[in-house]
């Protein structure tokens, strides 16, 4: 047998069982824009502040494609994540357990990471916003208050 052959087979055998083996691909795990600990400031439901939210004291720790969010220092959320950064505007998506996604996009100014998903629970699955208008749209603004 060609010995290029078995090199190419053996290294491909080994990005598929790591993706197997770990749930994500080599490229879903590198570093991206969004990882770090972040602390949500703003939150607005279809034009209208949610001063609730805020007080919950929610922290989202993005790091290797996963989301954690705490409310209130206990585990509340858990799923991955993947971003296109190459897009305009740039897109997130948040994956479940059991695959369903929310499609949404985001904007990193500085500190500031804005996250605009639709406010209706079905389209969010089906489409992904264009634009950070506060109409028809649930807009989610995190502070950083940790890198990568």
């Amino acid at each position: 047998m060609n010995v290029k052959f078995l090199l190419i087979y053996f290294c491909g055998s080994l990005i598929g069982m790591q993706q197997f083996l770990t749930g994500y691909s080599a490229d879903a795990r590198k570093d991206t824009d969004v990882d770090g600990v972040w602390k949500l400031i703003k939150y607005i439901e279809n034009g209208n502040s949610n001063q609730e939210e805020i007080m919950a004291n929610y922290r989202i720790i993005r790091k290797n494609s996963v989301q954690e969010i705490t409310k209130d220092e206990k585990l509340f959320s858990k799923r991955k994540f993947e971003v296109d950064p190459g897009k305009t505007p740039k897109y997130i998506d948040f994956i479940d357990d059991k695959g369903m996604r929310i499609q949404g996009i985001y904007e990193i100014k500085g500190n500031e990471m804005q996250v605009v998903i639709f406010f209706d629970s079905e389209k969010r699955r089906t489409s992904r916003p264009n634009n950070f208008n506060q109409e028809g749209n649930i807009i989610a603004v995190y502070e950083r208050i940790q890198a990568k």
